[in-house]
């Protein structure tokens, strides 16, 4: 596993391409400021592919009250909410569930007609909302509470270090933004 300062060592030295960093024009510091993005494209890349999206999936205990899950405390800093469609939720309690809840891209779609026989999720700003398998009641819909905890697996980016598998993938796109970064500044200066 490679560190984020390793990675951000390598970006540079790729973008820079031998180049010292007043002639690159790219500087370290603005480099650190893209690792996030750089990091959650990579984690949407891996996510889009089934063969390795089990990479960079995690385990998050999810604790439901009337249905809903706040994302926004630090244990899930390294949740990817882009890469939701990929991920599994599983009820804690229901030992009858056969499938992972079915994600939905509009959360709204929790409040029409649905399949009782499966459960739904999706993400309604930063916090997940569920509709319970059995549920047939429009007016109940995001009522009913899994059981707690759920699980939710689901795609993650990269925090303090980077999967092996990843390292040099990681290295290419932070360059490739560090690049293009410093391009538009350049073009903004001319």
């Amino acid at each position: 596993m490679a560190t984020t300062g390793q990675i951000v060592g390598r970006a540079l030295a790729m973008a820079r391409k031998g180049l010292a960093e007043s002639d690159a024009k790219i500087w370290e510091e603005d480099v650190w400021r893209l690792v996030l993005p750089a990091y959650q494209k990579l984690g949407m890349v891996v996510a889009e592919d089934p063969k390795r999206r089990g990479i960079l999936t995690l385990p998050y205990d999810i604790t439901l009250t009337a249905g809903v899950q706040d994302l926004s405390g630090a244990g899930f800093n390294a949740l990817l909410r882009e890469g939701l469609c990929y991920s599994s939720f599983f009820d804690g309690e229901d030992a009858n569930q056969i499938r992972p809840y079915i994600f939905k891209e509009r959360w709204q779609e929790l409040l029409r007609w649905l399949n009782p026989e499966y459960g739904y999720y999706a993400l309604r700003n930063d916090s997940i909302i569920t509709r319970q398998r059995g549920v047939e009641d429009l007016n109940a819909a995001l009522t009913g509470t899994p059981g707690n905890p759920a699980k939710l697996f689901a795609p993650s980016v990269p925090t303090a270090s980077v999967p092996v598998d990843l390292e040099d993938e990681a290295t290419v796109i932070l360059a490739a933004m560090a690049i293009a970064s410093a391009d538009q500044i350049a073009a903004q200066i001319l």
